[in-house]
Order: C-alpha cells, then sequence, then structure tokens
C-alpha cells in the first residue's frame, strides 16, 4: 500500500467522503470486472461493487493502513459474490423447475443427474467459500477466469509461486471436500 492509499484510508477512517470517493474511483471499475466475470450479470456485479463499497464506509472506523486495503475490498466481494450465487440457488421457483425438467427431459437428459449435478455446484460454491480469501480467489481466477498462473501471479501482483502453493492447497481441500461428497453420493445410489 502506498502513502497516497494510507493517507486516504487514515481520512476514509474519519469519515472523509472525498477519500472515500477517491478509493472508489480507483478500485470501483476493477472490482465490477472481477465481480462481472464471476457472477455474468451486470446489475448483480454493480449490487456487488455498492454493498462492498456500503460495507466499506459503515466499517470505516475499523480499517487499517497496515493490511491490505485492496484484499480487504476484495474479500468483502467474494462473500458478496458467494451470498448473489446463493440467492440464485434458493431463488428457484417451481415454475423455474417444471421448464427446466421439460426442457431437459426433450433433450433425453437424466433429470436426477441434472439436479445431482445442481447440487454438486452449489457444494462447490460453498467449499470455494471456506477457503481462505488469498486461496478462494486464486482459485476462482485459475477455474472461473481461466488465467495461468503466471497471469494470477501478475494480476495480484504476488510471487509466481505463493500463487502455485495457494492454488495447490486449494485443490488438495476441494479433492477432499469432493471425495467426500462422492462418498454420499455413492451411498445415495446404493
Amino acid at each position: 500500500m502506498n502513502n497516497t492509499e494510507k493517507q486516504r484510508i487514515e481520512g476514509l477512517k474519519k469519515g472523509s467522503i472525498d477519500d472515500f470517493n477517491f478509493l472508489y474511483s480507483v478500485y470501483a471499475d476493477s472490482l465490477f470486472s472481477f465481480s462481472l466475470k464471476l457472477l455474468k450479470s451486470r446489475s448483480e456485479a454493480q449490487d456487488v461493487v455498492q454493498d462492498t463499497f456500503l460495507k466499506i464506509w459503515i466499517k470505516r472506523e475499523q480499517l487499517s493502513t497496515e493490511l491490505s486495503f485492496k484484499s480487504y475490498l476484495y474479500t468483502i466481494a467474494k462473500n458478496k459474490i458467494l451470498t448473489t450465487f446463493q440467492k440464485r440457488v434458493d431463488e428457484v421457483t417451481i415454475e423455474d423447475l417444471r421448464i427446466y425438467i421439460e426442457e431437459n427431459t426433450a433433450d433425453g437428459v437424466d433429470i436426477e443427474q441434472c439436479i445431482i449435478n445442481k447440487d454438486i455446484k452449489y457444494n462447490l460454491y460453498s467449499l470455494i467459500a471456506k477457503l481462505p480469501a488469498l486461496q478462494a480467489r486464486i482459485f476462482i481466477m485459475k477455474t472461473e477466469e481461466e488465467l495461468s498462473t503466471q497471469e494470477i501471479s501478475f494480476k495480484l501482483n504476488i510471487p509466481h509461486q505463493t500463487v502455485k502453493n495457494n492454488l495447490s492447497k486449494a485443490m488438495k481441500c476441494m479433492r477432499n471436500e469432493l471425495k467426500k461428497l462422492k462418498t454420499i453420493l455413492a451411498c445415495i445410489h446404493l
């Protein structure tokens, strides 16, 4: 974090709207792009940015000039994105399910398998939410954004080895959790 940003955060902690607007202007576009890549919805991405900065304003007095503001910002956004994914799952209506079943039945798709696939996807997002912030961010950048570890290193401005180590830890955690899920699914089909 550079001195200008530290000064702006100190100002924000004291309630400076100018400092808040400065930080917003620095980070809002990249945060929107990050959210849009994951959510594939402009309105939901805009909501994430708005909610993230609202939380920054509300918790402004607790901000630290010693920790990375950008990391804190993206952690809040990541949690908002995961909440949005959960809402999407929760908002599936009976009519949506009926249409989905009709469309997939016509294609000869096994409905039971489709439901299991949706459940697996939901569980994956839940698992990602449990990862430490940096691991989750790297995992999403690698799997969802399809970036190389070099590109992730460059975008996050961290050493390549740090990216590889965190990705390895995230993948190990995900594999362990998926093994548990696979065991549960195997029991269901017995």
